[in-house]
């Protein structure tokens, strides 16, 4: 698992780390920058070979310090520069203390660059964690420097000028290619601008205790690791009802697709059973499925008299997926409404599409997923899409913890949360964008559900699954997919975690 930190993590992280350790500020910002500078090295060496001269741009703050601690550090190797404001009495007490023991073979320039000087790379330490906006004064004329230039820029930590937390960007906010952040990403960098901003990231440790992360932050992100963990193991003696029972139920007579891509997905990412309850069978609906038509009214949704028989199937589920092209017929709907309500509390519930209308009139959301893109969020929470664009993640995590339910939002970045952690997906592709696709993420999510994975934890892991099937496909060459397609594609990334 990976930590997304806020601007408060960072400075909590500082000061528990001194107070742990019993070590100064000044040697903390040593160890930090003694992680920076091995990563640092490394890109150089690999990807810029014959770079000579650097140049690193730093601030009044503790990132400036962490530059100059890096600029020291890299001078047997490189001819560095350090350029700053030259205003010593404005240094944080760490950064002082570093430009003190700045070696004479470093030339420092603190007011007019020459207009001769072009060095290799840039490294970018004029802003860290604690960036607010608007940028001004000397940092301002610091980071209109670095964006004058042609060579390649490396920030330290957040690139100078992008809010850490929300992810704004200033004016003249630096765009880095790459950015080398301690512990782990900051939100910001996830947000909004962010992306665009922070170039390739690279995060390095130094020494942060796994317990001091787990108790700081509450933002984070899954990697290929997570999944493995996550995938419930296969015991030599097992049978189908080991591993849970998936029931599908949406479409219409004009939307078979849907819910038959759902329930392929359960089948094969392990679901041991799966239901399809649908008006109209789709012929590519694979065999391993059970398949139960119904009746429909007269717009082609499911008929609201099918209670009882709908019911019946759904008593024998581990987790019910509904929402897949269900239609947005108000007695479809409400007859779904009293499934659920008349289901097991333990029996997990995923609610996709328009099935998150059902949400409406639920009174327990414990056993309940919801997996809105953002337009199905303004609806579910009665906000204009325009104020949610920016406050996503806190309206969505709020709403979480108030109804103790976890939503998955599909946006770039998604977010999954419980009302108590955010995790954040930074993966996919713009290839996904297409009819079908959360479909299988239904199917997959409801797949996992029903293997045992907690909610949280199926959501999340999900998506990821989800997304790195769509990275797969287009690394293939390929510029669009086709929904279908994901579903074999998140079958394969598995194969090496399972054998």
């Amino acid at each position: 698992m990976r930590y997304v930190l806020t601007s408060a993590n960072v400075s909590e992280i500082d000061r528990e780390m001194v107070r742990r350790f019993a070590i100064t500020e000044f040697e903390l910002m040593e160890r930090a920058s003694y992680a920076i500078a091995d990563r640092l090295r490394g890109i150089l060496e690999q990807q810029y070979h014959g770079c000579q001269e650097i140049a690193v741009v730093c601030g009044n703050g503790n990132n400036g310090g962490d530059g100059v601690c890096v600029a020291r550090q890299l001078a047997s190797s490189f001819d560095v520069s350090v350029i700053w404001n030259g205003e010593l009495d404005r240094l944080s007490s760490a950064a002082r203390f570093n430009y003190g023991r700045l070696p004479d073979t470093i030339h420092q320039y603190t007011s007019e660059i020459p207009d001769t000087y072009r060095p290799d790379v840039i490294i970018d330490a004029v802003l860290g964690a604690g960036t607010r906006l608007p940028v001004t004064g000397p940092s301002y004329n610091l980071m209109a420097w670095i964006n004058a230039q042609s060579c390649p820029v490396i920030s330290l930590d957040v690139p100078s000028g992008l809010e850490p937390n929300t992810g704004d960007a200033d004016a003249v906010a630096v765009h880095a290619r790459h950015t080398i952040t301690l512990v782990g990403p900051k939100v910001g960098m996830l947000l909004a601008n962010g992306p665009e901003y922070s170039g390739l990231t690279e995060i390095v440790d130094f020494g942060v205790p796994a317990d001091l992360l787990a108790s700081t932050c509450n933002r984070l992100q899954c990697t290929d690791e997570d999944l493995a963990m996550a995938l419930p193991v296969r015991k030599s003696k097992s049978s189908k009802f080991d591993y849970g029972r998936v029931a599908v139920i949406g479409g219409t007579l004009g939307m078979r697709g849907a819910p038959a891509l759902a329930a392929h997905a359960a089948i094969a990412l392990g679901a041991g059973i799966v239901d399809l309850i649908a008006p109209a069978i789709h012929p590519l609906t694979p065999r391993e499925v059970i398949t139960h038509q119904v009746r429909t009214h007269d717009d082609g949704t499911i008929a609201d008299d099918e209670l009882d028989r709908v019911s019946s199937i759904l008593a024998r589920a581990t987790v019910v997926a509904i929402g897949p092209g269900v239609g947005t017929n108000s007695r479809t709907i409400e007859m779904l409404e009293q499934c659920i309500k008349g289901l097991d509390p333990t029996t997990s519930v995923v609610l996709d599409a328009e099935g998150i209308l059902c949400a409406k009139h639920l009174d327990r959301f414990s056993n309940v997923i919801l997996t809105p893109h953002m337009g199905e969020l303004s609806r579910l929470l009665g906000m204009q899409r325009e104020v949610l664009e920016s406050t996503y993640v806190e309206m969505a995590t709020a709403w979480a913890k108030q109804h103790d339910a976890v939503v998955h939002v599909k946006n770039v970045p998604s977010i999954t949360t419980d009302g108590n952690s955010v995790m954040y997906l930074n993966a996919g592709t713009p290839a996904m964008a297409t009819a079908g696709s959360g479909d299988v993420l239904t199917g997959i999510v409801a797949s996992l559900c029903a293997q045992g994975l907690d909610r949280l934890t199926a959501a999340s892991t999900g998506a990821y699954l989800h997304a790195k099937a769509g990275e797969s496909i287009v690394r293939s060459g390929r510029r669009t997919l086709v929904a279908h397609e994901l579903i074999t594609h998140a079958c394969d990334l598995l194969k090496p975690l399972t054998l």
